[in-house]
């Protein structure tokens, strides 16, 4: 999950392990057999990945296959951008990630004309482990989290998201509209009666990022408008 060139996957993903640890996603183990993400009706092509690359200044790397899961993914350097990046250019670059313990697949980035944003995929429960080891969270935070959900360890339902918010000097401002896994949609008092601990969450995340940090971040126009500076690096153990 972690392609910083695309805030908005980082945030979906630090979203769904916030949600998840704090217990907000009971019983999706029964929507398990709907297996397909929803449609925003995204489509991307080489151009794409090539101009979110160009516009991202990041260079990317392979580690060799025997690097444990928590070296599996390392950043290193520090490059500004200040870059306007379309929805098709994050679904492309979202997409493109081969890390070996990336837990979402088959992403779809929708940014609206009114700051909102959209993202659906498949979540890869069976990469949570790793994705876990490589990114510092315990392994009780992992077993809360498969506890909680009550989900397969080789499971892979869909999920969708749809967000408004924006990030200034680090600090995350926003609103979940809409969360589903499979296709139960958690109810919205229980995402706002949470919302600190998820914003928190979000907070720290970002900070643990070697090399990110980030001046302003925008959803406008079907594009994020991003300000601030990202790694000059990003190496990973690929698939």
């Amino acid at each position: 999950m972690l392609k910083i060139a695309t805030l908005p996957v980082v945030l979906i993903a630090a979203v769904a392990l916030g949600l998840g640890y704090l217990g907000l996603l009971p019983g999706v183990s029964s929507v398990f057999g709907s297996d397909k993400p929803r449609d925003l009706g995204i489509r991307v092509g080489e151009a794409d990945l090539a101009s979110g690359r160009a516009k991202s200044g990041m260079s990317f790397v392979e580690l060799p296959p025997t690097t444990s899961p928590v070296g599996s993914i390392r950043h290193s350097g520090q490059v500004a951008v200040s870059q306007t990046f379309t929805d098709r250019e994050l679904t492309a670059l979202a997409r493109a990630s081969r890390w070996i313990y990336n837990p979402f697949q088959d992403v779809q980035i929708k940014i609206g004309n009114d700051g909102s944003m959209e993202a659906s995929g498949i979540l890869r429960v069976d990469r949570l482990n790793g994705y876990a080891q490589a990114t510092g969270v315990s392994s009780e935070v992992v077993k809360a989290v498969m506890e909680r959900l009550q989900i397969l360890p080789n499971s892979a339902p869909p999920f969708y998201i749809r967000l408004t918010g924006s990030v200034v000097d680090n600090r995350v401002s926003g609103d979940i509209l809409q969360l589903e896994i499979g296709r139960l949609t958690v109810p919205s008092n229980l995402i706002s009666e949470n919302k600190g601990a998820i914003i928190s969450f979000l907070n720290d995340k970002i900070t643990k990022i070697q090399g990110l940090s980030v001046k302003s971040a925008t959803l406008t126009n079907g594009a994020v408008r991003f300000e601030g500076t990202l790694p000059a690096v990003e190496a990973t153990v690929r698939q």
